[in-house]
C-alpha cells in the first residue's frame, strides 16, 4: 500500500513536471509582472517623471481686464477699460536647477524600484528553493518508509522462523508509525511555503502552484563570477547617491531664489473720444510696456531652506555609509554560507556513498542469517539523515547564491 502511493506521489510530480508545472525563471518572470509592491514601487517613479516637465515650465502669464466705473479723463479723452498682460520670470538658472532636482528625484525613485525588483527576485528564489526541498525530502521519506516496510517483514518472517526476537518487528514499527507522520508534516509543510510564494507572485493565496524539478548543479564557477566591489553600485547605494545630488542642488536653489524676479508685461487702455472738441489724437487708445520686478526682502525663510538642505545632505552621506557597511557585511555573510553549504553538499555526499555501499553490505548479511538487524537500521538512519542534510545544504547553497547576486545585482531586468 505504502509502495502504491510512493508510486502515485512520484507519477503526481512527473506529470506536473510536463503539464503546468513552473520553472523558476517563469517564476521570477511572473512575480516581476504581476507583484504587486514592486509594480507600485514602478508608479511611483513614473510619477516622479512627471515633475520633470513641470519643474522646467514658466509660471502662467497673467492675463487681467478693469473697466473704469468713473472714467478716468485724460487730455485724449476718457479712459473706459484696461487690458493687462504679464510674464513673470524667475532667476537665471532657477528654473535649469528645478529640472535637475527633478530629474534626480526620478533616478532616486527608478534606483528604488531597481532594488525592489532584485529584492523580489531574492524572494522568490528564497520562497522556490525551500518548496523543492521539502519534495525532495518527501520522497526520500517515501523510499525510506517503503525500506523499513520490506524489513518489517522480514523481521516478521525472521522472529516466526525463531531467528531473531519480536523486539527487530516492534523497532521498526516504530520507525514506520515516525516516517508516516514525518511524511504528513512536510505535506502540511508545503501549503504554507506555496501561500508565501503565491503572495510574492501576486497570486491568491488558494491557487494552486506547481514547482517544477529542474534540477541545479553546484560547480566552483558559480562561486568565482561574485566580486565585492560590485556591492558598491547596487541600486540601494545609488539611491542615496541621486538625493545626495538633489540635496545639492537644492542647496544652490534656496541661493538664487534669495535673487529677484523679473516681469515684462503690457497694459492696453481703451480711451473714448472727446465729443465737444477737436484735438490731435483724440480717443487714442494706450499702449503701454511694463517692467516689474519680486525683491525677495524677507530672506528668512531662504536661509532655512538652505540650510535644511546641508543638514539633509549630511543625513543622506552617513545614511549612504551605513547602508554599505551593511551590505558588505552581508556579502562577507552570503559568501561564507555559499562556501560552507558547498563543502557540506561535498561532505555529504562522500558519507552518501560510503554509507550506502556499507548499508548494502549490511542488508545482504540480514538477508542471509537475519543477525544484524540494528546496524541495519541505524545505518539507514544515518543514510536518511545525511540526505536530508544534503538537501538543506543544496537549498542553502542556491539561496546563498541568490543573496549575492540580490548584492551584486545579478540578472536586472533594466
Amino acid at each position: 500500500m505504502n509502495y502504491m502511493k510512493y508510486i502515485l506521489y512520484s507519477l503526481t510530480l512527473l506529470v506536473s513536471t510536463f503539464s503546468q508545472a513552473q520553472t523558476l525563471d517563469e517564476f521570477i518572470l511572473e512575480a516581476s509582472e504581476n507583484n504587486p509592491s514592486l509594480l507600485s514601487k514602478y508608479a511611483l517613479f513614473e510619477a516622479s517623471l512627471q515633475r520633470v516637465a513641470q519643474a522646467n515650465s514658466l509660471p502662467d502669464p497673467i492675463l487681467s481686464f478693469g473697466y473704469f466705473i468713473s472714467p478716468v479723463e485724460t487730455k485724449l479723452g476718457p479712459q473706459k477699460a484696461k487690458l493687462s498682460l504679464s510674464q513673470m520670470f524667475p532667476w537665471f538658472g532657477v528654473l535649469s536647477l528645478k529640472e535637475d532636482i527633478a530629474t534626480q528625484e526620478a533616478q532616486a525613485k527608478y534606483h528604488q524600484f531597481l532594488d525592489a525588483q532584485l529584492a523580489l527576485t531574492y524572494k522568490v528564489k528564497s520562497a522556490w528553493y525551500p518548496i523543492r526541498e521539502t519534495q525532495d525530502v518527501i520522497l526520500i521519506q517515501m523510499e525510506y518508509l517503503e525500506l523499513l516496510e520490506t524489513l518489517k517483514e522480514l523481521s516478521t518472517i525472521s522472529f516466526k522462523n525463531g531467528k531473531s526476537e519480536m523486539v527487530d518487528v516492534v523497532r521498526v514499527n516504530i520507525l514506520i508509525s515516525e516516517t508516516k507522520t514525518q511524511i504528513e508534516l512536510l505535506k502540511s509543510l508545503i501549503i504554507p511555503l506555496k501561500s508565501s510564494l503565491a503572495n510574492l507572485l501576486g497570486r491568491s493565496s488558494g491557487e494552486d502552484i506547481v514547482v517544477s524539478e529542474t534540477q541545479y548543479s553546484v560547480t566552483d564557477e558559480l562561486e568565482l563570477r561574485y566580486s565585492k566591489t560590485e556591492v558598491l553600485s547596487h541600486p540601494s547605494l545609488m539611491v542615496y547617491e541621486y538625493m545626495y545630488a538633489s540635496s545639492t542642488s537644492k542647496i544652490d536653489l534656496a541661493q538664487k531664489l534669495t535673487k529677484p524676479s523679473i516681469g515684462i508685461g503690457v497694459d492696453y487702455v481703451f480711451v473714448n473720444e472727446i465729443t465737444e472738441l477737436s484735438i490731435p489724437d483724440n480717443g487714442r487708445d494706450v499702449f503701454m510696456p511694463m517692467l516689474s520686478m519680486n525683491v525677495p526682502i524677507f530672506r528668512k525663510s531662504y536661509r532655512a531652506a538652505q540650510q535644511e538642505s546641508v543638514f539633509l545632505s549630511n543625513s543622506i552621506e552617513l545614511a549612504s555609509d551605513s547602508k554599505k557597511n551593511e551590505l558588505l557585511s552581508s556579502y562577507d555573510m552570503a559568501h561564507y554560507k555559499l562556501l560552507k553549504s558547498k563543502d557540506l553538499l561535498s561532505l555529504y555526499s562522500e558519507q552518501i556513498d560510503s554509507s550506502n555501499r556499507a548499508f548494502t553490505l549490511l542488508l545482504a548479511s540480514y538477508s542471509n542469517d537475519y543477525s544484524g538487524f540494528e546496524e541495519v537500521l541505524r545505518m539507514k538512519q544515518d543514510l536518511l539523515r545525511f540526505e536530508i542534510a544534503q538537501k538543506q545544504a543544496s537549498t542553502e547553497f542556491f539561496i546563498a547564491l541568490a543573496q549575492l547576486d540580490y548584492l551584486t545585482s545579478k540578472s536586472i531586468s533594466k
